[in-house]
């Protein structure tokens, strides 16, 4: 809504604001992306389950939803992380070239995790 309602002013013909507003709304959970664009734009908005930063990234997340109501508790969320990260897959070669070792690695860190809150 945003971009239809401010790319215009910048230049935007309609369908390069559809296509912007397409490759927004892919990323919408669960990821549904249709095109290349679609695909890089999920990979780059989950990028950081497969970075140094994810447990930090992770935990701000928590904390956000935290503060709008949703408290999650800590081994709760440790299993919810770990089975996404377990199920999720990068879209792009890319992607996975440069992510999925991390996230596998992020994977375990969780377990560790996980296995120290029982």
């Amino acid at each position: 809504r945003i971009a239809g309602e401010t790319l215009p002013a910048f230049g935007y013909t309609p369908a390069q604001i559809d296509e912007i507003q397409a490759i927004i709304l892919a990323t919408q959970m669960p990821q549904s992306p249709t095109t290349f664009l679609q695909q890089l734009m999920c990979d780059a908005d989950l990028d950081s389950i497969g970075r140094d930063d994810y447990l930090d990234t992770s935990y701000h997340l928590r904390d956000e939803l935290a503060a709008h109501g949703t408290y999650v508790p800590l081994e709760t969320w440790y299993q919810r992380q770990a089975h996404f990260l377990k199920t999720h897959e990068f879209f792009t070669e890319v992607a996975r070239t440069l992510r999925d070792r991390k996230k596998r690695e992020n994977i375990a860190l969780l377990e560790r995790l996980l296995a120290e809150q029982r």
